[in-house]
């Protein structure tokens, strides 16, 4: 699931000093559904092979139905205005800054890149990227007093690159002794050729390639009360407790 859904596992804590009209000491109550929609982009140069048509997937022999609901979520906050008329809040290890344009908004963004190559003597090579990102962006309508109402939003990007060498030299002298690749095209792609061996050529270049992206977009309404409690001790009581 999106990174969203780890703010109903903790507390929002909110730090700066100033005073804009939003500040205090809310409770979230998150609404039980969600919204989520996903879109999905495959791209390869396989000789024999091919991405499956727009909104399927490879065919399987498996089906596979998921059913999830829930209850709504709560949680605290506590948001307190910056010298310049904007608010600053933490969401975990996070630190947001929110500004004011008609409404309330806080956003963040977070991303993880990583690239593995590994090659061999053989004139093997396999490279594999992950790449990871999410956006978070919460509405905070504080203009109904000592009530608030909003939405979560989050887009969430994954992509899955892989690129592999073609052919290479495994049974020479010297060689590694396997035929088979690791670049997981049969999980992706459709037709006999949707696998890349040793002693032939499978794809259009020296090597094969594929990427996989997919985009998710979530939206969860909530509404909020702003609470009697103090700031400083006790809301890091509260936090401290565990309470949600």
């Amino acid at each position: 699931m999106n990174k969203l859904w780890s703010l109903t596992l903790g507390t929002l804590a909110l730090s700066a000093c100033g005073s804009n009209g939003i500040e205090g000491i809310w409770v979230i109550s998150l609404n039980a559904e969600t919204s989520l929609e996903a879109e999905y982009d495959c791209s390869e140069n396989f000789t024999d092979a091919a991405c499956p048509v727009e909104g399927e997937v490879v065919e399987s022999e498996w089906t596979v139905t998921e059913e999830y609901e829930s209850s709504p979520g709560l949680i605290m906050a506590e948001i307190v205005g910056g010298p310049r008329g904007e608010a600053f809040m933490f969401i975990g290890d996070q630190v947001v800054p929110g500004l004011k344009d008609g409404v309330w908004n806080f956003e963040f963004d977070s991303f993880a890149d990583e690239t593995i190559t590994t090659n061999h003597e053989s004139g093997y090579s396999f490279s594999q990227r992950d790449y990871d990102s999410t956006k978070v962006t919460i509405t905070f309508n504080a203009d109904l007093g000592g009530h608030a109402e909003g939405v979560f939003r989050g887009t969430n990007e994954t992509i899955l690159s892989y690129q592999e060498s073609d052919t290479w030299n495994a049974w020479d002298e010297g060689g590694t002794g396997f035929s088979g690749g690791q670049l997981p095209a049969s999980s992706y792609l459709e037709g006999e050729g949707n696998s890349n061996v040793d002693d032939e050529s499978n794809c259009a270049a020296d090597s094969c390639e594929l990427e996989f992206t997919e985009v998710s977009t979530s939206a969860t309404g909530f509404i909020a009360s702003r609470t009697e409690l103090k700031e400083g001790d006790d809301f890091t009581a509260i936090e401290h407790d565990g309470a949600q």
